[in-house]
């Protein structure tokens, strides 16, 4: 589904899937060490785990299907598929947790910039708050990001992750990169 700044996949996975990529997250979650680079000069209170691709690319190459689809109906960048080097970063949001709003566009290399925003969300229980908001056009959008669905947004795009005031948010991000813009 199409909304102005992002393309969203409802119900890619069921309850029972994100349960079993819940804990094969878990089970990689200490394969790689990395550091979590919040934008500067905003809240984000979240925990914070970090996965690579390759331990779990199998279970989740829906996710890159996504990616596709959304880049191809909608921003029609130059990108690099996910490799080795692609990480996802497992975000637990409890109550109170947020990010407060920023951009994800941060210098990676010379040669590609970050060009797509993914995330899906892993929440196995209801919580309330935590609603993801994009700006665009100086206009704030709720994006509909229920459990077990993908969004897929320009980096560039302000967004946050409001407070949770009840209950648990879990969400898994990455970035999808590509050659500079020109």
């Amino acid at each position: 589904m199409q909304q102005h700044g992002c393309w969203s996949f409802v119900d890619v996975y069921d309850k029972n899937a994100i349960k079993k990529i819940n804990v094969l997250v878990k089970k990689n979650m200490d394969s790689t060490e990395g550091v979590d680079h919040p934008a500067e000069h905003v809240v984000k209170t979240s925990e914070v785990s970090f996965i690579p691709w390759g331990a779990i690319r199998f279970e989740l190459a829906q996710i890159e299907d996504c990616v596709r689809a959304a880049n191809r109906r909608n921003f029609a960048y130059d990108i690099f598929p996910f490799d080795a080097s692609t990480i996802l970063h497992y975000n637990v949001y409890k109550e109170g947790g947020e990010y407060q709003w920023h951009q994800d566009m941060h210098r990676i290399e010379d040669a590609s910039d970050i060009k797509l925003t993914v995330i899906v969300n892993l929440s196995e229980k209801s919580y309330k708050g935590g609603q993801l908001m994009l700006k665009v056009n100086d206009y704030e959008e709720l994006v509909d990001l229920t459990p077990g669905s993908i969004v897929v947004f320009k980096s560039f795009l302000s967004h946050q992750v409001t407070p949770v005031t009840e209950g648990e948010r879990i969400s898994l991000t990455t970035w999808v990169e590509g050659p500079k813009f020109r």
